[in-house]
């Protein structure tokens, strides 16, 4: 038995209709990786670099960092571009470029969604050279006063850390973390 048929073996049958016809091209990459030689010491960080690679192409995101230049954008409406390697990627003219998925709230029954949390949207600007993150912040609702409650204050500060805040008030909630580090 080969490990496909382990795999079949243990997988849902609609799932395996999917995978099987990956079968092909994945022994293929199998027989370029072992006519390179690889040994047991290339060959988990190759494997793993390989994966990332893959990875990247099916969930859509760039392969290297996105780096400040026009080439790297197309303009989709008057003076508004989109990145050519990310789509959620923007900027407008003059401003600077912002990732419209870098914060993702969180509320506790798991339903995530973008948009304003006390006037901190998940849209933030970006530093080059840029690869898109998101960060999943946990919140919830105050049922007396239907305002939400930021549960994740340290995972929010890291995405303002990595980001640039796009609002006031998410200049001022950077600023209050970082000066109670202090």
């Amino acid at each position: 038995m080969t490990e496909w048929d382990y795999l079949r073996k243990h997988t849902d049958p609609e799932e395996w209709e999917v995978l099987e016809q990956f079968i092909e091209p994945v022994e293929e990459i199998r027989k370029i990786f072992q006519n390179q030689g690889h040994s047991g010491m290339s060959a988990p960080w190759f494997a793993s670099r390989l994966g990332q690679i893959v990875e990247n192409i099916l969930t859509y995101k760039p392969l290297v960092p996105i780096h400040e230049g026009e080439e790297e954008w197309v303009e989709i409406d008057n003076g508004i571009y989109q990145s050519k390697r990310c789509s959620g990627l923007f900027k407008e003219q003059n401003q600077p470029p912002y990732y419209l998925d870098a914060i993702i709230w969180v509320e506790p029954s798991g339903v995530t969604f973008t948009g304003i949390v006390n006037g901190i949207t998940s849209r933030q600007y970006i530093k080059y050279p840029f690869y898109p993150k998101h960060f999943f912040v946990k919140i919830y609702e105050n049922p007396e006063t239907e305002d939400y409650i930021i549960i994740d204050k340290q995972v929010l500060k890291e995405a303002l850390e990595y980001y640039k805040p796009f609002t006031k008030e998410a200049e001022e909630f950077l600023r209050r973390m970082r000066n109670e580090d202090r």
